[in-house]
This record gives structure tokens, C-alpha cells and sequence, in this order.
């Protein structure tokens, strides 16, 4: 037997009358799990088991799954899509929703978005079927790892030369890690809003993404304001859009607020910037983005936030389990590390979940997230092109995901991602490491990037990560030597 999500429909936006602008379903909840030789042509008469999304299987020497679940989905207004949120899932995923493939994503570390409007039953009953592979599913080859099942370490060592993509320091476990949420959206919609608060200059400015059907025949205009609750403290200018179809059509607002109330880790205080998209004066979108105004910069070997020296006394750890499921267990985790004084954490080896990053945001605490790659510097192909395309591809979604998050402050790209230095004397792996970096600056110009262990490739960082300088025990001169502290 199936079993069956629950119907949450969060209205994100207002109304036009009594049609939704956008709605969102989550699908997160218990759904079958399957395990397969290989995704094949599907999971054929595999034995189901239950399995909680977000979740992970274990693998790790060349495992695959089936996971599947049924969900309602409501009416498709006029004009509208649906789309399929996944905010992660490992590895090379393939999605079939009611026995039509849609989509899926090499990467696994990386939120991705799937249009399935043609393949939805609006109205009624679906079956979604997410299949995934461990990391042996982004191999370059076919490698035996069997006789290594129970020696992780010996494991990932003898993938010399083979995977691909990014797999994070739990890369035996696989599955959809993240939300999933079915998206209903205007058809002409704000697709992307980056938002930059600065409190140097006393302003703020939107750089916005726009998805216009029929542009050509009816010019886009932009209404921005910021509210305080529901009440609106600031509006931007207007913009007016015209352009053909393709890509995105962009947009720039700005506006000077001298008197903004900042968000800090003493003080997390949020606002909501809301966008109206018209078409010929009718309202076709209305969006709300979260946000914070806050600024950190560096000024020598000093952090400022929000024009105050910060010292970032931080923590980090790995990847949390599901003891950490509900927003309630995160903010218990964030409230327990503040009162230990922390004041940063950087998310060791991988990205987190979303909901980490959002209940920060409400808590107060400054967070670095750290892209998938973590010591495995023999068994990347780091002389393959396709292996850097690949790990831009996660930087660059990494960044799209938190640009908004005023609890994250800034990116490191790696940890130990040179291992055994085996690789410190290859010049191009060097100079594609640092290449990441000014992708990175390119994406998010607002935050500064570090390389946790790894120095300072080719002068790309701003924040040199030293890693283990003289600790004990094979220092003892603590805390004389421990000048980092000062």
C-alpha cells in the first residue's frame, strides 16, 4: 500500500480574486523505499520498505533505490505551472512522475527545480517515483568497491581518479536529504530575487530574475516595498521590463534606507521585501522574500558587522542526523551553541539542510556553509574539465539557495580538499580551485569566501583557513602560540 502525504497547502502569496497566486504542497513525510541492482527501467516487482523523506539510505559500494509516494494536487489555474523542488538528493537521481520522466541531477548536493506541468494530474491522484544511486553513481568507471563494505576510509581510496561530481564527507549515505515540495507559480513569475543590504552606504538593492511568457505583447512592471510585519517601511522604485522570450530578463531596483533596523546575531531582526509583478496593470505575481539588513566586511585582519569588529568565534561539526528533524529540534540546536558563546558555525564538509539556515536566520547565529568536497583530493578527477564544471555547478546553486539568508555571511568551497597534498604541486588542479573562487565572488560579490585547510589558492581567498596550527599535542606551548585567539 501507498501511503499518502498529507495535503499542507502553504499560500506564499495574496490573491487575485479567489485564484492562488502561488501555492506550494510539501511532500516531505513517510513514503516506500525500494532497493535495485540498478535504476534500470524501474523498480519492477522490488520489495517496498517505508522510508522517511528527507532521509538516506546507507550505501556506498555501488547501491541504488526506488523511493515512491502518492500525493493530491490541487487544480492548475489558468496560466500557471507546476514544479518539482528537491532540495538535494544523492547521487544522479532520475524522476518519473506518473510514469513520465521529467528530470533528475547528477550533483547531489544541489537544490534543483523540475517542471512537470504536463505530466500532473491537477485535481487528482499522482505517483511520484525518485530514483537515486550512491556515490558510485557519479564514477567515471565501474570500480569494485565489495571487499571494502565495512572499511570506509580504505574505500574512498580506492576510487583513485573517478568520481565526478561533489560528494560531501557523508558520501556513503544516499537519498533525497533535503525538502520536496510540489510548486504551483504563475506562468510569468519572479523566478530569482537577490537582495543586497548595505550598511556603509545606507541602502538596499534587488537584482531580479523574471520569467515572461508573453513579454513581447505585454511589458512587465515591477513594484518593490519592504515591510516591517504588515507594515509597509520602505518602497523601492518601479521598473518596467521588455525583452523576447529565452533567457531569464533581469531587473536592478535601488533605494537609499539610512534608518533601517539591522540584523545581527544580538539583535535577529527580519523584515519581508514584497514583489508585484504586473502585465498591462493586472497583477499576474506577488512573491515575499525573507530577509535581513546587515553587512559584514573585512577591514585587515578584522571582521566588521554592521560597522562593529566582530571576532567570528565559531564551532563546527559534522553533518547533524535526524535527531535534528522538526524546526523546533534546529532552533534548540542553535540556542544550545549560542549559549556556549558561540557566534559562528561553519557547516563541516557539506552543506545542511535548508531549515538550518532559516531558523539562524530567526535565532541569531552566523553560519558558513561549506561546499561537498571534503579530503578525497586522489579520488576526484581533478584533471577532468567535467569534474570543475560539475563542482561549479554546486557552488553556484549553493549560492542561489542562501543569498537571501542573512545568517549566512560567508562561503568556505572545501575541506582538506587537497587530503595528502598529493595535488599541491598540480598547477591546473591549483588554478581551477582558485577559479571556483572568482566564480563565487561573481555569484554573491556580498560575501567573502575562505578554503577550510586549504590556504590561499593563487591569492583567490579572503579568509586564509589554517588548519590544526600547533595544537596539542604535538604543541604545547598553548596559548602562547595559539595567536589566532587574540
Amino acid at each position: 500500500m501507498f501511503r499518502y502525504l498529507p495535503m499542507l497547502l502553504l499560500i506564499l502569496c495574496s490573491a487575485v480574486g479567489a485564484q492562488e497566486l502561488r501555492q506550494a504542497l510539501s511532500l516531505n513525510g513517510v513514503w516506500e523505499a525500494a532497493r535495485v541492482d540498478s535504476l534500470g527501467a524501474g523498480p519492477g516487482d522490488a520489495e517496498w520498505t517505508d522510508q522517511v523523506v528527507p532521509g538516506t539510505l546507507p550505501g556506498g559500494t555501488g547501491q541504488a533505490a526506488w523511493l515512491r509516494t502518492r500525493f493530491h494536487a490541487p487544480e492548475l489555474p489558468p496560466g500557471s505551472r507546476a514544479l518539482l523542488y528537491f532540495g538535494g538528493v544523492k547521487y544522479n537521481s532520475e524522476v518519473r512522475l506518473n510514469g513520465i520522466e521529467v528530470g533528475g541531477e547528477f550533483n547531489g548536493y544541489d537544490p534543483f527545480t523540475l517542471d512537470v506541468t504536463d505530466a500532473l494530474v491537477g485535481g487528482g491522484e499522482n505517483e511520484l517515483l525518485l530514483g537515486c544511486r550512491d556515490w558510485t553513481g557519479i564514477f567515471s568507471r565501474e570500480v569494485d568497491l565489495s571487499p571494502y563494505a565495512t572499511n570506509w576510509t580504505v574505500m574512498r581510496g580506492m576510487a583513485d581518479d573517478a568520481v565526478l561530481g561533489p560528494i560531501g564527507g557523508l558520501y556513503a549515505s544516499f537519498g533525497p536529504w533535503d525538502d520536496v515540495e510540489l510548486r504551483i507559480v504563475p506562468e510569468t513569475r519572479v523566478e530569482h530575487v537577490a537582495i543586497t543590504t548595505s550598511v556603509r552606504e545606507g541602502s538596499i538593492g534587488v537584482d531580479y530574475e523574471l520569467i515572461g511568457a508573453d513579454v513581447e505583447t505585454r511589458p512587465l512592471t515591477l513594484e518593490t516595498r519592504v515591510l516591517d510585519g504588515d507594515e509597509a517601511v520602505l518602497d523601492l522604485p518601479g521598473a518596467t521590463i521588455a525583452g523576447g522570450e529565452g533567457d531569464p530578463l533581469v531587473a536592478t531596483v535601488t533605494a537609499d534606507w539610512p534608518d533601517a533596523r539591522y540584523w545581527s546575531h544580538e539583535d535577529p531582526y527580519l523584515y519581508q521585501l514584497e514583489t508585484t509583478l504586473r502585465a498591462d496593470g493586472e497583477v499576474v505575481d506577488r512573491v515575499r522574500t525573507r530577509f535581513g539588513f546587515r553587512e559584514l566586511w573585512i577591514e585587515g585582519p578584522d571582521f566588521y558587522l554592521n560597522g562593529s569588529r566582530i571576532q567570528l568565534l565559531a564551532s563546527s561539526s559534522w553533518p547533524v542526523d535526524q535527531r535534528y528533524a522538526s524546526r523546533e529540534d534546529v532552533r534548540e540546536f542553535w540556542e544550545a551553541l549560542k549559549a556556549g558563546n558561540v557566534v559562528a558555525f561553519r557547516t563541516h564538509t557539506q552543506p545542511w539542510r535548508r531549515q538550518f539556515y532559516e531558523v539562524a536566520d530567526e535565532v541569531g547565529i552566523l553560519v558558513i556553509p561549506e561546499g561537498a568536497i571534503w579530503n578525497d583530493d586522489t579520488s576526484y578527477r581533478v584533471n577532468d574539465p567535467e569534474f570543475w564544471e560539475n563542482y561549479a555547478t554546486h557552488l553556484e546553486r549553493m549560492t542561489r539557495q542562501y543569498r537571501n539568508n542573512p545568517s549566512v555571511v560567508m562561503y568556505s568551497l572545501c575541506n582538506e580538499f587537497h587530503g595528502a597534498e598529493l595535488n599541491l604541486e598540480n598547477e591546473y588542479a591549483t588554478g581551477m580551485l582558485a577559479e571556483m573562487g572568482h566564480r563565487m565572488k561573481d555569484w554573491d560579490p556580498t560575501r567573502p569566501i575562505t578554503y577550510e585547510s586549504d590556504g590561499d589558492p593563487l591569492g583567490a581567498a579572503d579568509v586564509i583557513g589554517i588548519h590544526y596550527p600547533h595544537e596539542y599535542p604535538d604543541y604545547t606551548q598553548y596559548p602562547n602560540t595559539a595567536w589566532w585567539i587574540d
